[in-house]
């Protein structure tokens, strides 16, 4: 599918659904006998923690390949180390989240505060966004009809109760799909029933690429501010056009928005990191990768590289949820043994999920194995943050400050972009430090992964 240095993924693949694991074009030629198989196979050789499986190993005993790979990883899972990640889906849905420019569904994404749901953001252009739906927004009631909406199953708590909401609201690879939201909108209280449906619409996962914010909040600093929503293929010119055109503008330290990133493609994160990196030399260790003992001759380092466009920020401040998670906490711990106290984590402890995968693809079935395969380190072996950032060896600045939904992301007015730019000013933090985790993170099971809180 790709050259090697290309395959590797660091994404909360959950985030694009879980499918029925046959396309409905190839399901007559799709043997699930030999597809278990063949899934037994990969993860034998390639998982990660291959030498933690279940001692059951019989395909016969599971239903279909997606129930062997559950049982298979179950192990892994209970200790909180693939949570969910190793995954089946469809050939076209992979396809969708990491190489084109394109996306389907609503357009809107949600998030949770004290157990209700709240829009994040609505994307223009979208039947979301059509529909009036906006950032603050309350979900009371999602169905297919309009009467549905009155229907108790079909309320918000219900449907969280019922692991139901985020698939339907995702609606992933399925165009031409009406939904009806109940709302109460942010500005005015008024709750509101509007019909939305589901279309294609661009991908734009560095906004305002063209024209990025620039603050000069005091003490001589010039402060650039940009959102990076997925590590997709477009990302990397964006990223270089919003690096030009801060240095252009002399910028001298930024804001990094990844509230809402759930990670992407390794070779555009070392593309960000090389622009974040101007001062670095092309022998210091960007990251290691590391794969299961039966394939360590596999190991290798990435260095950095020269970019064009790179800056030499004095300071940088991460903006970050528990949705931030893969290639943007990567890029955290890529850059703290180089930054150390100049990097902030602004908002809350991040996803946790130091390790990639590798896909596996079964044409006749229609869909993709994607399987965690190797976990990323940075420079000085730091790589264990199953638990989130902060980890142990984070010696930067944390603030715990929620997501401010009456304010968009990136206006000073915004709570973690004001508080980014208090501290890039001051070196003062504006919140309390972010806690650290309580327990381990219980076990997720297979599924789409419903967003972090706002």
């Amino acid at each position: 599918m790709f050259p090697f240095r290309a395959v590797g993924f660091l994404v909360l693949l959950a985030s694009a659904g879980c499918y029925d694991h046959r396309s409905h074009a190839s399901v007559a030629s799709c043997d699930d006998r030999q597809a278990k198989a063949e899934v037994l196979a990969h993860v034998r050789q390639h998982y990660l923690w291959n030498t933690e499986l279940s001692s059951d190993q019989n395909p016969d005993d599971c239903s279909d390949p997606k129930t062997l790979l559950s049982k298979l990883t179950a192990p892994a899972r209970l200790q909180g180390k693939d949570r969910g990640f190793s995954i089946i889906s469809t050939i076209e849905g992979s396809a969708d989240l990491m190489n084109t420019i394109q996306a389907v569904g609503f357009g809107s994404q949600y998030g949770l505060r004290d157990g209700r749901v709240f829009i994040c953001q609505a994307i223009l252009g979208t039947g979301a966004a059509q529909a009036g739906l906006g950032r603050g927004d309350e979900l009371i009631a999602f169905a297919s009809t309009r009467p549905g909406l009155d229907a108790p199953a079909n309320q918000a708590p219900a449907l969280l109760a019922s692991g139901a909401l985020w698939g339907s609201l995702e609606a992933e690879s399925r165009p031409a799909i009406t939904g009806f939201f109940r709302i109460r909108k942010a500005a005015t209280g008024a709750v509101v029933d509007v019909a939305a449906s589901t279309s294609r619409f661009p991908i734009e996962p560095v906004p305002d690429a063209a024209a990025p914010a620039i603050f000069e909040p005091g003490g001589g600093h010039k402060v650039g501010y940009f959102m990076l929503r997925q590590f997709i293929k477009l990302a990397e010119e964006q990223l270089r056009q919003v690096m030009g055109r801060f240095r252009q503008a002399g910028v001298t330290d930024l804001i990094v928005d990844f509230r809402y990133n759930s990670g992407g493609r390794l070779d555009v994160m070392g593309v960000l990191l090389n622009l974040l990196g101007r001062d670095r030399a092309t022998g210091d260790v960007m990251y290691t990768m590391e794969f299961n003992p039966d394939r360590s001759s596999e190991n290798r380092k990435e260095y950095f590289q020269p970019e064009a466009n790179a800056l030499a920020p004095g300071r940088i401040a991460f903006i970050v949820t528990d949705t931030t998670a893969s290639a943007s906490e990567t890029v955290v711990n890529a850059l703290q043994p180089y930054y150390g106290g100049s990097l902030a984590l602004i908002g809350g402890r991040t996803c946790g999920k130091p390790v990639g995968q590798l896909p596996f693809i079964n044409r006749s079935c229609g869909w993709v194995l994607w399987l965690v395969a190797f976990q990323v380190r940075n420079a000085r072996g730091h790589g264990d943050f199953f638990q989130g950032l902060p980890d142990q060896h984070f010696t930067g600045t944390t603030m715990a400050i929620q997501d401010d939904l009456d304010h968009v992301p990136g206006s000073p007015a915004e709570a973690c972009t004001a508080a980014a730019l208090r501290w890039i000013a001051t070196g003062i933090a504006s919140g309390p430090p972010i806690p650290g985790p309580a327990a381990a993170r219980p076990p997720e099971p297979q599924g789409p992964r419903a967003p972090g809180p706002c």
